[in-house]
């Protein structure tokens, strides 16, 4: 889940006498005492269907649009009028005195007094309390297709393209535009097999380079290629892709077991050098692991053939054959 505020919209449901007075039926709101009674809302009940209805004007226009918070950064950046930023107060979130980080709030806003986590203020720009501020509906329809980003050129370099697999491999990614230096993220994709090997890395551009050291390339042949996100100012790019050959390193195998004991109905740690009832049911568990993997971590995931053998007779006792093992 995402836990960082995009944007805000009101929300009060009655605190400071301030809420949203709705007459959805005819019976919701009545004359009482020479006044009239409303019905009011506030909450998540209020501004979500607010901003869905903001979004579906927006969807009208422009038709369907995916998430929305890829455009809003971009449109904070080359549109600001379109937000009012909210510099003011707090979100601050209530606690129990004496729990973890709770503390009395001595600030002026709505938690004078109170014990808060303290953690969530309103300030100039982007901030975890208010996210980039209110929306400016008119303008947000008005600017919404209106972006324009600098075209970017991305490459990858990698130390070294044909290696065990563990090595360290330096990679270097770097991105240019003109007029500025990008920023963001960097992914490392690969064509590499199964899917779950695609993802390699994540790296952070500083001053328009990222680099880091990867030890945690898939094994085998395939192409490797750096994706930069774009930022509010540049627009995404891709690398051209690097093929690497990445031969299997040696491996260690680890071996594990459980033994069921019926007296207490449970199963036991199996032990090196025990001695058990014949017929005990013994569950065994074999982890080859690469040997530049740290201790007690997996360093990819085997697959292939475990051969299980009698050392008494130099027999097989079974195999198994599983991916991944």
């Amino acid at each position: 889940m995402r836990d960082l505020p995009d944007i805000s919209l009101f929300a009060a449901a009655g605190e400071n006498n301030s809420a949203y007075p709705i007459c959805a039926f005819p019976n919701e709101c009545t004359q009482v005492n020479g006044g009239t009674a409303l019905l009011l809302a506030g909450g998540t009940s209020a501004s979500s269907p607010a901003m869905a209805g903001i979004m579906a004007l927006v969807n009208q226009k422009f038709g369907a649009q995916g998430q929305a918070n890829f455009v809003l950064y971009p449109l904070a950046a080359q549109h600001p009028t379109v937000f009012h930023d909210v510099t003011v107060d707090s979100n601050n979130v209530p606690c129990q005195q004496n729990s973890p980080s709770c503390t009395l709030s001595t600030l002026k806003d709505n938690t004078l007094g109170f014990f808060t986590l303290g953690q969530f203020y309103a300030a100039a720009g982007y901030d975890q309390a208010t996210g980039l501020g209110s929306i400016d509906a008119n303008l947000l329809v008005k600017y919404w297709n209106s972006l324009t980003f600098t075209s970017t050129n991305t490459t990858l370099n990698l130390s070294q393209t044909s290696f065990s697999h563990g090595t360290p491999i330096n990679v270097t990614v770097t991105v240019s535009g003109s007029g500025g230096t990008p920023s963001g993220n960097i992914a490392l994709v690969t064509t590499a097999s199964p899917s779950m090997n695609k993802g390699l890395s994540e790296l952070t551009l500083q001053s328009g380079t990222a680099s880091a050291t990867v030890n945690n390339f898939p094994g085998g042949q395939y192409q490797v290629t750096a994706r930069y996100a774009g930022d509010t100012v540049f627009a995404p790019s891709l690398s051209s892709p690097v093929t690497v050959d990445v031969s299997p390193e040696n491996s260690t195998v680890s071996m594990s077991g459980n033994s069921f004991d019926p007296t207490s109905n449970t199963f036991l740690p199996v032990s090196n050098g025990a001695s058990y009832t014949y017929g005990t049911f013994i569950a065994i568990d074999a982890q080859p692991q690469g040997v530049s993997a740290p201790q007690g971590a997996l360093d990819g995931i085997p697959t292939g053939t475990a051969t299980f053998t009698d050392a008494a007779s130099a027999g097989t006792v079974f195999e198994q054959q599983k991916t991944p093992l």
